[in-house]
């Protein structure tokens, strides 16, 4: 392919220094590419040719080939230019045409470099880690079910580094917070606690000062690590803060050094502090929590790596087998783990971008075509007068390359705009805060206006630089560019059916965007707010009179109608809001006792009396908390539909005793009511199997606030805010969020895919739309003789314009059989990002099949219609 080339960009020399140096240059770059092309790499073989095809292009060759070449080069320079002025003279005679050609590019390359940037900025660039090759995830895995936990437990990791001889610094880190006095009031510090190796495993150095040492897990001394952008944010980016206090929960704790702000693994954070083995660890192996890391050792597989965690998993629930039942390590490296959700998407959408920067060289290569045949006899006149192919090629290949870069301007202008769009619209991806134009974006932007050029210009400029086809096409009378409208013909063909996978998996995309909407909450999120604390450190009633005041303050903010507390609300999303998952294992009394550690396990979530009610949650069946079900009154929970169907076969659980740890006892609770269920992750996540808790009854420090408004609840949020604060200035906040801005969030990477790819799948109907429409505006142009003859010989109009709609439909129709086939095939690779709908759903394709066809016979309707008008005796006289 590469030599192929060569030979192609060599016709565009002039005839004279090609005869001359031709087949040597060839022997040279041959007899290279023999010998060092083998032991190339695919990143080595492309450097390689992108060096001849410079020194080709530029006429380096004719150079350092023979004495002499200077003036070669000189001559060779000076007929690209005089070709670039005349492709701009003749550009600028057809402007409508020009302009709709550098339109057409500029669309295909703004929308792939928008993309591309990013590509770029999320899995493209450098992963700010010492060694991302080497670098693991580890996460908890039930062997038995193939469920995974969010994290690992201590202990767990802390055995597996012990007896791992293939993975360096396991260690995990635990999600923690800080409060930190601004201006009278506590303001939450997000943190990381991590053990041992942690940092290590991540291989980044301190901008300033140090990272943690063996002493510093030992000794317990107050210490931190401070985030680069918190030093700059809080304390104006001072270099004495290293070696000085801050504090935080009221203990003074040393500064040791500033991390860069690059680093926001395993999440967003401010501090680090050391979290040296914590007495509860051992008795916590359910904690499956906290994200642990490691390094593979220098040579070690990770397959060698997985089998080993394998191994010491088995050991581990040996030796424990009520707390590690079915327990096994799922190692990923990093990268995986980082963007294995989103790298599928983003490339999909570069492979639909790429279609649509094909589909903007064809329509504009069947414009050139269409240039070509009007200027066959031009072409045949340069030819007789002793112009060369070459020259002819170079002097097409001008016209295209002009018409690619003024695309390529457009195309870069566009980007701005694309990126700002992309920005507005992305989801959470990874990085997405470094997306921008920058050097490699433009680059990018550069290479796609070449492969335009090339894709748009080489084909015509080939064949129009044929002397016998340049005759044959400047032919006149009703067979004349039958050749070159066969090849538009193709083109646009290719159009159609590009344009149809594009719309196919834009509409499946819709489709499931439509079922995920129709998938019920079991709870209202409209006009509902939320604002989360983490209420400890209280001593007797206090935590029970803060609560009190804070609720009294926030029902006297102005719209608020009802307030309510949980431990965990629907949607959150451990970013704006914590997820506070804790699944207990539980017992029905009266039933068969199971197996130690095979005992079934439920999300369990504490409310306050009135919170289904503030959610819009509805009790199906007995009764929901009341405020007499107290401390003194008898223990009593609430489950959701999914506990009642899963465990009572239909039967009413209302009245049955669940019995759940306590210490070395269980404590029993009634069962009084059941609730419906809620997707406790948006519309696309499954409902789970729920108990619920009173916290009158069963206290907890994780709070959430739920606010019913009847105003929008952006209007309350810094009153609310307000309202905790008036309690108790000494409470942090976590997070505040409404809660239908969650669900938005929920569904942002669905609404992005879907509103992308629509566009795209718009603009490539849009393109084979304008490429049927000039295909069949010139079969008309060309055809105007023979459809004078037919209406002379009493053809009616509308035998015309069925004879032309058919030619547009017929294209249509051949460009959605190969659509169809390529349909089938491309989205499979979409499965993951579908939601109860098939990737080859025939409704689908059967629709937007005929959506297509309708579009190729609308796009053809405007020249059969003129086609239709034309008068048999302006024909003949006009020809």
């Amino acid at each position: 392919m590469g030599m192929r080339l060569y030979r192609i960009l060599l016709r565009a020399w002039p005839r004279a220094a090609r005869e001359e140096y031709g087949d040597e240059m060839l022997d040279v770059v041959g007899r290279q590419w023999a010998e060092v092309g083998p032991a190339l790499g695919p990143v080595g073989r492309a450097r390689f040719w992108l060096r001849q095809y410079t020194a080709l292009v530029r006429g380096r060759g004719a150079a350092t080939t023979r004495g002499g070449g200077q003036e070669g080069m000189k001559t060779l320079l000076e007929g690209f230019r005089h070709d670039v002025r005349q492709a701009l003279r003749t550009l600028l005679r057809r402007p409508g045409f020009s302009l709709v050609a550098a339109l057409t590019l500029g669309v295909g390359i703004g929308a792939s470099t928008s993309i591309f940037s990013a590509i770029h900025a999320v899995l493209l660039r450098p992963l700010p880690f010492g060694d991302s090759e080497r670098m693991v995830v580890i996460v908890e895995q039930n062997r038995a079910t193939g469920e995974l936990g969010n994290g690992a437990s201590a202990q767990n990791v802390f055995d597996l580094s012990e007896g791992a001889e293939l993975l360096q610094y396991a260690a995990v880190a635990d999600p923690y917070s800080y409060d930190l006095q601004v201006e009278g009031r506590a303001e939450n510090i997000r943190a990381w606690m991590v053990a041992e190796g942690f940092l290590e495993s991540l291989g980044v150095r301190p901008v300033l000062g140090r990272l943690f040492t063996a002493e510093d897990f030992i000794s317990g001394d107050p210490v931190l690590l401070l985030s680069e952008a918190s030093w700059v944010e809080r304390f104006g980016a001072d270099p004495d803060i290293v070696g000085s206090e801050i504090v935080l929960d009221g203990q003074a704790r040393v500064v040791l050094g500033i991390m860069p702000s690059r680093l926001q693994f395993p999440g967003e954070v401010e501090v680090w502090t050391p979290r040296p083995p914590q007495p509860g660890d051992p008795g916590s192996r359910t904690a499956a929590y906290m994200p642990g890391v490691a390094l593979l050792t220098p040579g070690a597989s990770l397959e060698q790596a997985q089998a080993e965690a394998d191994r010491i998993a088995r050991s581990i629930e040996e030796a424990f087998p009520a707390a590690a039942t079915d327990l096994s390590f799922r190692l990923t490296p990093v990268r995986e783990y980082l963007f294995g959700d989103v790298r599928t998407p983003l490339w999909i959408l570069a492979g639909a971008v790429g279609l649509v920067l094909l589909i903007a060289s064809a329509n504009v290569a069947g414009l050139l075509v269409a240039r070509g045949l009007e200027r066959a006899r031009e072409f045949a006149v340069r030819d007789a007068l002793g112009a060369s192919r070459g020259r002819l090629i170079r002097l097409m290949g001008s016209e295209a390359g002009v018409l690619a870069l003024s695309g390529g301007v457009l195309g870069v202008a566009l980007t701005y705009g694309g990126v700002a769009v992309i920005r507005g619209l992305a989801p959470d991806l990874p990085r997405i805060e470094t997306l921008g134009v920058n050097g490699p974006v433009l680059a990018f932007a550069l290479g796609a206006t070449t492969v335009s050029a090339l894709l748009a210009g080489l084909l015509p400029a080939l064949r129009f630089a044929r002397p016998a086809t340049a005759l044959r096409e400047g032919g006149r009378g009703q067979s004349s560019g039958r050749s070159g409208i066969r090849l538009r013909n193709r083109l646009v063909v290719l159009e159609v059916a590009g344009a149809l996978v594009l719309l196919v998996g834009a509409g499946l995309l819709v489709q499931s965007f439509a079922n995920v909407l129709d998938e019920e909450l079991g709870f209202d999120p409209e006009n509902r707010f939320a604002l989360q604390v983490f209420a400890y450190g209280y001593e007797g009633n206090e935590r029970v009179q803060f609560v009190n005041t804070a609720i009294e303050n926030m029902m006297a903010i102005p719209g608020v109608d009802s307030v309510a507390l949980t431990s965990n609300v629907p949607t959150s999303d451990d970013g704006v809001l914590a997820a506070l998952d804790i699944d207990i294992p539980f017992t029905l009394e009266g039933r068969a006792l199971p197996t130690p550690g095979q005992e079934p396990r439920a999300w369990t979530v504490w409310v306050s009396q009135g919170l289904f009610e503030v959610l819009g949650q509805p009790v199906v069946e007995g009764r929901g908390f009341r405020i007499t079900d107290d401390a003194n009154a008898p223990l009593v929970t609430v489950v959701n539909e999914t506990f009642a169907r899963r465990h009572f076969d239909g039967a009413s659980p209302i009245g049955e005793v669940v019995r759940t740890p306590s210490g070395d006892s269980t404590v029993a609770w009634e069962i009084i009511g059941v609730v419906a269920d809620t997707r406790p992750r948006g519309h696309a996540s499954a409902p789970r199997v729920e108990i619920y808790r009173a916290l009158t009854q069963s206290g907890s420090g994780n709070l959430t606030f739920v606010l019913r408004t009847s105003v929008p609840p952006a209007g309350i949020a810094e009153a609310a805010r307000q309202a905790i604060w008036d309690a108790n200035p000494d409470q942090s906040i976590w997070g505040t969020a409404a809660l239908d801005d969650l669900l938005s969030e929920r569904l942002a990477e669905r609404r992005f895919n879907m509103t992308l790819l629509s566009a795209f799948a718009l603009i490539a109907l849009f393109l084979a739309a304008i490429g049927i429409y000039a295909l069949v505006s010139y079969s008309v142009q060309m055809r105007r003789t023979e459809l004078g003859i037919r209406r002379a010989l009493g053809s009616p109009p509308s035998d015309i314009l069925a004879m032309i709609l058919k030619e547009g439909g017929l294209l249509g129709a051949t460009g959605v059989v190969l659509g169809i086939g390529g349909a089938l095939v491309t989205t499979r690779f979409m499965r993951g990002m579908l939601f109860d709908v098939r990737p080859n759903d025939p409704v689908a394709l059967l629709v937007l099949s005929g959506v297509v066809l309708g579009v190729s016979v609308v796009a053809a309707l405007v020249p059969a219609l003129r086609a239709r008008s034309i008068h048999p005796a302006e024909a003949l006289r006009s020809e």
